[in-house]
């Protein structure tokens, strides 16, 4: 999954191509709102690659952290941020995408002695 800010709002897109077309197109409807120089809002125009999320988990609310919970809100919460994608590694010989799961190497195999 893949996202585009194009100053003032936030997409998702499923394709990199999707996003960075989406991404130009913000850029030049801002050229063309400009009067001199910049469109503010075209500084904050980006996309990129998914690779996280936020998980919220709501807290019991007791007499030891009934104090934590500012005037006016119903309780807290504790916000975690997740990793949603593997971690890419490339290959030392030819450049490409791999997989590593952590399985040492054999003899006879590349990286094994």
């Amino acid at each position: 999954m893949w996202f585009s800010f194009d100053g003032e709002s936030f997409e998702t897109h499923n394709t990199e191509k999707e996003a960075r077309e989406y991404a130009e197109s913000a850029m030049d409807d801002w050229a063309d709102t400009a009067d001199d120089g910049w469109n503010e809002n075209s500084v904050h125009v980006s996309y990129g690659k998914i690779t996280h999320a936020v998980r919220v988990e709501r807290v019991d609310i007791t007499e030891e952290n009934v104090h934590l919970v500012p005037h006016g809100c119903e309780g807290i919460e504790e916000h975690y941020l997740e990793k949603i994608v593997p971690d890419d590694y490339r290959c030392n010989i030819c450049g490409g995408v791999v997989q590593f799961d952590g399985t040492a190497p054999k003899p006879g195999m590349w990286g094994g002695r």
